[in-house]
């Protein structure tokens, strides 16, 4: 057991101290950090802890739809195809399995690459592949 002493919400360890409760770290979302804290009850110390997101809201709120989105199965997929990412052409880095749009057609990557103007979707096969029903 770890003992130790609470002063200002700072634990310091010590043999003739309390006993320190831990608790394991709860699951987070990627967008949040968990900070441990901690609290006298009963001659204990008792750590919680305390989830908060790294992202405002409407930024954590688009986080989460676009997951679920980019989570469809492709028959969903072509039904919501405007909510995918419309192909960029600029240097985009793109990975096998990455789903986009171009114009307004369903189109996923076969082979990790970066995009280049001359090598759309429609006419780059050896790189896309068009997702039909």
């Amino acid at each position: 057991m770890i003992t130790g002493f609470l002063k200002d919400g700072v634990v310091t360890l010590s043999d003739d101290g309390y006993p320190i409760v831990e608790s394991e770290k709860p699951e987070i979302p990627a967008y949040c950090k968990a900070t441990p804290s901690y609290t006298m009850s009963d001659g204990q110390i008792i750590q919680s802890w305390t989830i908060t997101p790294e992202l405002g809201r409407n930024e954590a709120f688009e986080h989460y739809l676009t997951e679920q989105i980019l989570s469809l199965d492709d028959d969903k997929a072509l039904r919501y195809v405007v909510l995918f990412p419309v192909w960029d052409s600029n240097g985009k880095e793109y990975k096998q399995g990455d789903r986009i749009t171009y114009e307004m057609t369903m189109y996923r990557c076969l082979v990790d690459h970066t995009s280049r103007p001359d090598c759309n979707p429609k006419e780059k096969t050896d790189y896309w592949q068009k997702v039909v029903k």
